[in-house]
């Protein structure tokens, strides 16, 4: 009984990652970035450990962002992320979070958590599970601040908070 419960924790893990990198997927799809970050290839980096860069990667091999092509990269600093679109800054590197707000405030990059409290704390989005489902919360402040514009898809899926 325990290994079937500790395997449907690992499946429902699993698939909270899949969800996630498609979720990111639709942010590059309905986030309009400023004129200087519209050529050239669509870059999301990941700083820290999580299973969301293998997904991620997957999705990039098939997928694109309008004619531009996805990629993913793991970076070991936030300065690494400077000519990135989308940043995603794993649970282990939040002690890093003040940092990594600033550089998207900089470089108009879209800041990505995975933390309870961490979209009003500032990031741009922030997966969040509702009625125990995954979902995310806008940061509009932070987005606006980041000179991105967020389609209507978005903020009628999500939460939008301020």
């Amino acid at each position: 009984l325990f290994a079937l419960l500790v395997s449907l924790a690992l499946q429902s893990y699993e698939q909270v990652g899949k969800v996630q990198s498609g979720i990111v997927y639709y942010f590059a799809s309905y986030i309009e970035w400023p004129a200087a970050k519209q050529t050239g290839d669509f870059e999301i980096s990941v700083l820290g450990a999580t299973d969301l860069t293998d997904y991620l990667q997957t999705l990039a091999k098939v997928k694109t962002v309008g004619s531009r092509k996805i990629t993913v990269k793991s970076v070991s600093s936030i300065s690494e992320a400077k000519g990135s679109h989308i940043l995603f800054l794993a649970e282990n590197k939040l002690d890093q979070f003040e940092s990594a707000a600033q550089i998207a405030k900089s470089n108009s990059i879209l800041l990505v958590t995975d933390k309870n409290g961490y979209g009003k704390k500032g990031a741009g989005i922030n997966f969040i599970t509702k009625d125990g489902k995954p979902s995310y919360e806008i940061n509009q402040s932070m987005v606006n601040a980041c000179e991105l514009k967020v389609s209507s898809k978005l903020t009628d899926l999500g939460s939008v908070i301020n």
